[in-house]
């Protein structure tokens, strides 16, 4: 069973309810660690102000290496250019290293250019030496491995079987169990407004299954 992504939208309004819930206020900074993905960063600009984006460093790593692998060097440089664009790009020298790759001229110049693209998208982003002197992540392995031991350690054991519509709860109580907000969420959940939403939910699911 495959299950589709939701839009951004919906994925930011949630955000937006779970930074609420934790007494985030308009004003306050926000960070974010993730991947390149068509919109993503925009998105999470247009929601959250003021806001810093952090582009995943192994997934910047990985698009650095293939660029280079790409332009055909003597392969006794090819480990040391890698290293030094990461290191230009670490130091904040992003625009240098920009330019360096819309001045190539050789083999696979269009991967090149769209590297280059690349970069001036996320060249607010890829500080990592100043991230990491403010405390900040510069990866998103920690929440990809909390994917394993969070959803994946619930849905996939054996023999199990689940319908659509009781993924994303079961998701959602082995999230809230993980941010041990357990007890917080049962105590408001038992509140009246909370049961009368969900007697509101449950009653046309009950109309259709009589």
């Amino acid at each position: 069973m495959l299950l589709k992504w939701r839009s951004y939208p919906e994925i930011i309004e949630q955000l937006i309810g779970a930074a609420y819930d934790r007494g985030w206020f308009s004003g306050s900074q926000i960070f974010t660690v993730s991947d390149g993905g068509t919109g993503l960063k925009e998105s999470l600009e247009n929601a959250f102000s003021p806001f810093q984006f952090i582009l995943d460093r192994p997934h910047l790593k990985k698009h650095i290496y293939e660029g280079v692998d790409a332009m055909d060097l003597p392969k006794n440089l090819i480990s040391s250019v890698k290293d030094f664009l990461l290191s230009l790009i670490d130091s904040g020298q992003v625009e240098l290293v920009i330019k360096k790759l819309q001045d190539y001229q050789g083999p696979s110049a269009k991967k090149i250019e769209n590297l280059a693209n690349y970069l001036i998208r996320f060249q607010d982003c890829v500080h990592y030496d100043k991230f990491k002197s403010l405390g900040l992540p510069i990866g998103s392995g920690e929440v990809e491995s909390a994917h394993k031991y969070i959803p994946q350690k619930r849905l996939k054991i054996a023999g199990a079987t689940w319908h659509p519509d009781t993924i994303n709860p079961m998701l959602a109580l082995r999230i809230i169990r993980a941010n041990n907000w357990w007890s917080e969420f049962w105590n408001r959940y038992k509140h009246p407004e909370y049961i009368n939403i969900l007697n509101s939910q449950l009653e046309p699911k009950l109309k259709l299954a009589n």
